[in-house]
């Protein structure tokens, strides 16, 4: 179906990246499990059938600062599947955020990270499979000069008052715009003994007073070069400083191990290795 279709290229896309994620049933959102989880970011990819007690467990999320994803499809139903009068949730939905919606084009921006007057902010662009053959453009407006990165290419795009998107169908692109220009990154990490907890510290050259999101993909590899789906990680190096930490198991191989830090909106990385003994 176009629901599982959209929902593991969220999938895939966040698995590329590293980013750890769950899902989570509708009856748990109506028991309050937003309430409680430490998440920044509820993603519904095609979510027609929302029902109102969901809706308001939704809508408490956000209030405490979470960010809601959703699209064209959200809240258009209850959840018996009757159409609503009027969709819910579209309030609270960061998309479409001054810049404009699906088009002829068939491209669709959303707004990821940063509501009106952040600081800094994280956009996607999809494009629909059937919106034909070759490559549509569309220009974005910023509402003031900033540093954008295209966060695919980790290419920046320097300190712009416009950028342009190309999309081929079926294809997505991510931006980032900050009001600064993010340098380089670095990593650094202690001696441990087998079964004891590493420590990683992790610099990101930004400003000490910045407020954005920065996440930081943290990769651990063992001795034999093999990379540990169990210790990497993301860290928010907001303020230009994030931490990660990560408990070793007593039968891990003894050695070097190595760890690499990938800045995401540059693909700037540091590495730095560590000696794991009794």
């Amino acid at each position: 179906t176009e629901f599982d279709k959209c929902s593991l290229r969220w999938t895939q896309e966040l698995q590329s990246r590293g980013i750890p994620y769950r899902f989570v049933a509708y009856a748990e959102i109506e028991d309050g499990e937003l309430d409680r989880t430490p998440a920044k970011t509820l993603i519904l990819p095609q979510s027609a059938a929302i029902s109102d007690r969901e809706a308001e467990a939704i809508r408490r999320f956000a209030k405490r600062g979470g960010t809601v994803v959703g699209d064209d499809f959200t809240g258009l139903m209850d959840e018996h599947c009757a159409l609503r009068a009027k969709p819910v949730l579209r309030d609270v939905i960061v998309r479409e955020l001054k810049l404009g919606p699906k088009d002829t084009d068939g491209i669709s921006p959303y707004v990821l990270y940063g509501r009106d007057g952040a600081e800094g902010r994280y956009w996607g662009f999809t494009r629909d499979e059937q919106s034909g053959e070759g490559v549509a453009r569309r220009t974005i407006r910023l509402e003031k000069p900033a540093y954008v990165y295209d966060l695919r290419a980790k290419k920046s795009l320097g300190k712009v008052g416009e950028f342009t998107v190309a999309l081929a169908a079926a294809q997505a692109k991510f931006f980032a715009a900050l009001p600064y220009e993010v340098g380089d990154v670095s990593v650094s990490a202690g001696n441990a003994a087998a079964g004891a907890e590493v420590k990683v510290a992790v610099k990101v050259g930004v400003p000490t007073t910045a407020k954005a999101c920065h996440p930081v993909l943290v990769e651990v590899y063992d001795p034999s070069g093999k990379r540990s789906r169990l210790y990497s990680g993301v860290c928010d190096a907001k303020g230009g400083t994030g931490e990660l930490a990560f408990r070793t198991a007593l039968n891990d191989p003894r050695g070097t191990w190595r760890l690499v830090a990938t800045d995401y909106i540059t693909g700037k990385t540091a590495s730095v290795s560590f000696l794991l003994g009794e």
